[in-house]
């Protein structure tokens, strides 16, 4: 539980929190998302780097680049926890990260952050235990049935598939995912050829 609560607190949790992390006027705030994804990667390869020795590569946007960092590492981390270990889901969808994520996906400009939350988002449903709360959360419906419709992101379809088929283990909560729709859209996805919708 401590890694849970240290791992939160370590994400925006707020639309102004996520706003604050971004740059507004420096050279960040003109990068698409190939340069961002470039450097940020420099950044974290080199954590010893101070804002005067890297002053000059990131005017105006070394803090926000070392927030943006942060976050997508911790991501990563959550992201590599979840697909693992289904208390670690339960963990975090208990101690309230929904928000968290939503809050990124929804007011990050980034692409590369409202991806990966979207896709935190769908792994953390991932237990049959939380299909009664799940079932019963109109918006958390609506936020699995959004990500099975993105066709394009293999990653995201399978995690989504992956997350209903757990949540349609429980004989009480079935029907809910039936009368949305989910388990129809689960079926079609797992008749596709394509195989790299196939999972275990």
């Amino acid at each position: 539980e401590p890694l849970l609560t240290n791992l939160l607190s370590l994400l925006p949790r707020t639309e102004l929190e996520v706003k604050c992390m971004q740059s507004a006027k420096g050279v960040m705030s003109t990068w698409s998302d190939k340069p961002l994804a470039e450097q940020s990667a420099f950044l974290a390869s080199h954590p010893e780097c101070s804002m005067s020795e890297v002053g000059e590569i990131f005017p105006e946007s070394f803090r926000q680049l070392q927030c943006y960092v942060l976050v997508e590492e911790v991501l990563e981390v959550m992201d590599k926890l979840m697909g693992r270990m289904t208390l670690f889901r339960e963990g975090l969808f208990h101690k309230g990260a929904a928000q968290h994520f939503i809050n990124i996906h929804l007011h990050s400009k980034y692409s590369r952050l409202q991806a990966r939350c979207l896709r935190l988002l769908v792994l953390m449903a991932g237990s049959p235990r939380l299909a009664g709360a799940i079932g019963s959360n109109h918006k958390y419906m609506d936020i699995i049935h959004f990500a099975l419709c993105q066709t394009a992101d293999h990653s995201l379809l399978k995690a989504c598939m992956a997350s209903v088929r757990e949540l349609s283990r429980d004989p009480e909560s079935l029907d809910r995912f039936v009368e949305r729709g989910l388990v129809q859209a689960l079926g079609r996805h797992v008749r596709s050829n394509d195989p790299t919708l196939q999972i275990n």
